[in-house]
This record gives structure tokens, C-alpha cells and sequence, in this order.
């Protein structure tokens, strides 16, 4: 069959270079918790922007430490791509790439079977140089139009590149989950609180700190999404009708000069 030609998803402008544009609305709305500052939205849209189904390019590294949900944010990608490129199929595909080394199948049959649509490989960096050489084969075919997705930690991924690197031309597209500091991350929750026309008071920042603090473990990294919820059940909190609230209303503790609710360290 004839080879297929396959645009980047993420292209807003035929002629943009990958990375000059902003998120859009929708982009901005399913991204939210992966990109909590300005540098990463300017590298998620050179990753969206480089993504193909062209398969021979424009494939998608993912990389996170253990807890950062590189596959929540795999998936939301394949949403993304579901809305913007016509030619996706839909169909999916999750695997391990030990399961790969360890498949007596065809990758070529895999490849094949899942055409228009996306291979998600967790633990990539798994991958024996045999199998990762078959892959490249099985996405070279002529008329081969998939998205293969590979998820792993940054070291990890960096030593399969190392080990094979005529794979860095396949998978051109990439987003790096960075872990954030406790202090971004409550800056994050009170911008979050703002959104909701919230305030967050010192004593609140500082209960946000420590809740932040708490959750941080040696197999779990606190994402926004974490911060989201935290604020979330703050608020939830603060908008109980109770006798402190009456008097801080009294008292004119209830609301900021913006007619914000402030939310008090009880609310965390």
C-alpha cells in the first residue's frame, strides 16, 4: 500500500516552528497538572508539536521519576492526538518492554495490527538492544502510520539511547516530568486558589508547606494534582457554615481586599 504522509498533531500553523506557539485552551485544560510553569508549557508544545503517525518519526519519549504518572499523562496525550489527527484510529495498546523482549510475536505483526494507532511502552528502558532494533525495523515498513509512546525514568531512558542510538531519530518528541520543589509547589496551590477566587493566608501557606511536606516520599513525588486536591478540600472546608466563620465574617477575617475567601491555616 501506498506510504502515508502524517502532520505533526500539534501543529496550530503549517509553518511553526515547534515550540512558538502557546498552549491552547483544551491543550491547557488536559495538561494542567503536567505543566505548572512556564517552562513546561513551552516544552510540552515542542513535544506536542513534534508528534507524528508517520511511525519512522515523531514518536514520544516520556520520562518521570517513580510516582510523577508518566502514564496518566501518556494517555491524555492519546486524547489529545484522538481530537486533533483524523487519521487516528484509536486504537491502543499498554506494554512493558520486558514483555516486548520477551514476545514471540512479530513486532512487525504488532505494528501492523495497531496501525493509525499507539503502542504504549512502560519501563522502555527494559528494552535488550535486540528487541529495540526490531521495533525500529517494525516502524519503518513502508505505509506504517503508529505513535509509540516510551515511559521510563530519565536515566533509564538515557542509557537505551546510549545503547541504541539510531533511536533518537524515531522518537524526536519529548517530555520530561520534573519534579518541583515544595516552595513551587505551594506557589502553585495559592495560583490555584486564586482561580477559584480563593486567598491563601501566611499561616495557610505555610499548613500547605507542611501538607506538601507530609506526602513527599521515597515512592511518592507530590505533583500539582496532589496540590489541586489539597486546595480543593481546603476550600471545601472553608465554605462550611460554622461559628468561627460567623465571627471571622464579624470580624472581617472572612474576605481580602479583592473579596477573596481567605483560607486560614484550619482549612488545610
Amino acid at each position: 500500500k501506498p506510504q502515508k504522509t502524517a502532520r505533526p498533531a500539534g501543529r496550530r500553523k503549517a509553518d511553526a516552528a515547534p515550540g512558538e506557539r502557546a498552549l491552547t485552551g483544551t491543550e491547557k485544560r488536559l495538561f494542567a497538572s503536567f505543566v505548572p510553569t512556564k517552562g513546561a508549557m513551552k516544552r510540552l508544545v515542542c513535544a506536542l508539536d513534534q508528534i507524528s503517525l508517520a511511525s519512522c518519526t515523531g514518536n514520544l519519549i516520556l520520562t518521570g521519576e517513580p510516582g510523577s504518572d508518566t502514564l496518566t499523562l501518556a494517555k491524555i496525550v492519546v486524547k489529545d492526538l484522538k481530537a486533533k489527527e483524523p487519521d487516528f484510529t484509536g486504537k491502543a495498546a499498554k506494554v512493558t518492554g520486558n514483555a516486548l523482549n520477551g514476545s514471540r510475536k512479530s513486532l512487525s505483526g504488532l505494528v501492523e495490527k495497531l496501525d493509525g494507532g499507539v503502542l504504549m511502552v512502560e519501563r522502555a528502558g527494559e528494552l535488550d538492544e535486540k528487541c529495540a532494533g526490531r521495533l525500529m525495523q517494525a516502524l519503518n515498513q513502508e505505509g506504517c502510520a503508529l505513535l509509540v509512546i516510551l515511559m521510563d525514568t530519565k536515566h533509564r531512558i538515557r542509557r537505551l539511547l546510549e545503547e541504541n542510538p539510531e533511536m533518537a531519530s524515531f522518537f524526536n518528541a519529548r517530555f520530561d516530568v520534573e519534579a518541583l520543589d515544595n516552595s513551587t509547589l505551594v506557589a502553585y496551590g495559592c495560583q490555584y486558589a486564586r482561580m477559584q477566587e480563593y486567598a491563601v493566608d501566611e499561616l495557610g501557606r505555610l499548613a500547605l508547606h507542611t501538607r506538601i511536606e507530609d506526602m513527599q516520599t521515597s515512592d511518592h513525588i507530590v505533583t500539582v494534582a496532589d496540590v489541586r486536591e489539597i486546595v480543593d478540600e481546603a476550600i471545601d472546608h472553608a465554605e462550611r457554615k460554622t461559628p468561627k466563620h460567623l465571627i471571622d465574617v464579624l470580624l472581617s477575617r472572612r474576605y481580602d481586599e479583592n473579596d477573596m475567601i481567605i483560607l486560614h491555616e484550619g482549612d488545610f
